[in-house]
């Protein structure tokens, strides 16, 4: 009698363990009103991130435009925080309308 080798019973349980997995199905009761809502849901979060990005374009083309926009933007650690932080209070806001 032949003396089967670990690798060899690796192998069975392996292809046997694929196999089985392959010839099954799995219905999970309510998947497709989660896929709905998850496709919904993402399309929701794109549809903020391009608002948001529209709303902070706008604000600094509204801020270019203030006669003393550049120069507060370059003033160096006042500036840049300056204009982050209102670019957030602007997403914040644009987020609560």
């Amino acid at each position: 009698m032949r003396k089967v080798s670990r690798r060899d019973l690796w192998k069975k349980v392996d292809n046997t363990t694929v196999s089985a997995l392959s010839e099954q199905t799995v219905s999970v009761p309510g998947a497709e009103q989660a896929d709905l809502f998850f496709k919904h849901l993402a399309g929701q979060l794109l549809d903020v991130r391009v608002a948001r990005r529209d709303t902070a374009a706008r604000f600094d083309q509204a801020l270019a435009e203030y006669p003393v926009g550049p120069i507060s933007t370059s003033l160096p650690d006042v500036g840049v925080p300056m204009l982050e932080h209102s670019r957030q209070c602007s997403e914040i806001h644009s987020a609560a309308a």
